[in-house]
């Protein structure tokens, strides 16, 4: 089903993902707010939920994204009035998973929504909290620094129509590290009052937040990286309310029922000890981190990264498997229905904090040594592996030289270790320097 206005085909990650777009007036793309809700063989709730986002009132300019990667007619039958809407898209995706069609969400919104702020999200089967909560987030993060690029509400409860007194609230105690361990470890032992109000997450356009792809609360682990590593960059919303939650419906119901929904807490919680560099006896498998590409693993003294499909092709990797250098970890490669995964045995290594120019220098000349160039330059993605620079994401990005890939990863690199960018400054001026020479002189040094 499409929208009765315009129906496109639109491509993302060159022509490796195709999805149908379709709205009914262009004045839908210049919305302030995009409000992301997915829609998975919902039925009559889905209307419940469309008519909260579309009743808000204020002067928040916004839209609805809706994202369907099935073919149920279900949901559209109760929908089909409201989806007149000039603030409606609907983007039909193939199926995929929660977190797939999540991330799917957030590049549509990057790739089409190019004046967009704020991207906001509501489960088809929930509702926002009152007529107002755009209008009230949207003027409290108006007044926030423009290196806050996530912020977290809080949430009521309802089971069965009935609202009940527990509520999810995003309280101080998600300020401090300590406070958020706590509550991650509530999580893991069942406790429903521990959990996170993580369905209330707001997200700045552009910022870099990938939901892991990890089968349950998906949600839960972005936010807890979130508020443990990248809290200067956010901000918890005391005392506003998002959203009204409603338990135990669809995936989550089924995730309870096979036993995902308490390992997945269970691992969480363990990984978060890790990510605070807290000392653990417990030898159990942890989260390493996560991208755009997929996710790392640590158990028994091996790493694996796990790719998600389409990312990695086999030639690919076969020149991967080819690479002599001790820039990178020398990895394992297996293939597991038809997921590459990379394995490789765990190295002791040291965060990277100042970098010299010496240590530049080397990397740099191994680059062109080996042939070898490093696309994603992050801070994120570089340790120290025997006071060396040592990149630790394998991946796609990194690909045989050429001169144009060389130039922008020096530049990128002077960004970051020399002129001291964060990543999401860097990810920024990237867009504006790639393949433009001027644009790349105008920056110091």
């Amino acid at each position: 089903m499409t929208l009765p206005g315009n129906n496109v085909q639109r491509f993302l990650f060159g022509d490796l993902y195709d999805y149908q777009l379709s709205w009914n007036s262009d004045f839908v793309f210049d919305a302030q707010v995009i409000v992301v809700m997915l829609v998975h063989d919902n039925g009559i709730e889905a209307s419940r939920a469309i008519k909260s986002v579309l009743g808000q009132t204020g002067t928040t300019c916004f839209s609805l994204l809706i994202v369907d990667d099935t073919d149920s007619v279900e949901w559209k039958s109760h929908c089909q009035a409201l989806l007149a809407d000039n603030r409606i898209v609907l983007a039909t995706v193939p199926s995929c998973s929660v977190a797939q069609a999540r991330n799917l969400a957030l590049q549509i919104v990057k790739s089409e929504f190019s004046k967009s702020s704020w991207v906001s999200r509501l489960d088809a089967d929930d509702e926002l909290a009152h007529p107002c909560v755009l209008d009230e987030i949207i003027a409290e993060l108006d007044q926030c620094a423009e290196n806050v690029c996530w912020a977290l509400a809080g949430n009521t409860l309802e089971s069965d129509g009935l609202v009940l007194k527990r509520t999810n609230p995003a309280d101080e105690s998600l300020q401090t590290q300590e406070g958020v361990l706590a509550r991650l470890e509530g999580m893991a032992a069942g406790l429903p009052e521990a959990e996170l109000p993580s369905c209330n997450l707001w997200i700045r356009t552009g910022f870099k937040a990938v939901y892991p792809d990890v089968g349950s609360a998906e949600d839960h682990w972005l936010v807890a990286s979130l508020l443990l590593n990248q809290r200067n960059q956010g901000k918890v919303l005391l005392g506003f309310v998002h959203a009204k939650y409603t338990l135990s419906a669809g995936i989550t119901q089924e995730n309870l029922d096979n036993g995902t929904h308490h390992y997945s807490r269970i691992t969480l919680y363990d990984s978060a000890i890790s990510w605070a560099g807290i000392p653990s006896e417990n030898n159990s498998k942890v989260c390493l981190g996560w991208g755009s590409e997929g996710i790392v693993w640590l158990e028994n003294g091996v790493v694996s990264k796990q790719f998600y499909s389409l990312i990695l092709n086999d030639e690919h990797v076969d020149w991967l498997c080819s690479i002599h250098t001790s820039l990178m970890p020398k990895a394992e490669w297996i293939k597991d229905n038809d997921i590459w995964i990379a394995r490789y045995p765990f190295e002791k290594t040291d965060k990277v904090e100042d970098v010299s120019l010496a240590q530049l220098s080397r990397f740099i000349e191994e680059c062109l040594s080996t042939g070898v160039v490093y696309q994603n330059i992050t801070r994120s993605n570089f340790r120290l592996l025997d006071g060396n620079l040592y990149h630790v994401d394998i991946g796609k990005w990194i690909v045989p030289f050429k001169p144009h890939y060389f130039r922008d990863m020096c530049a990128q690199l002077h960004l970051v270790f020399v002129q001291g960018c964060s990543d999401n400054v860097l990810r920024n001026s990237v867009r504006s320097f790639r393949n433009d020479v001027d644009k790349m002189r105008e920056f110091r040094g």
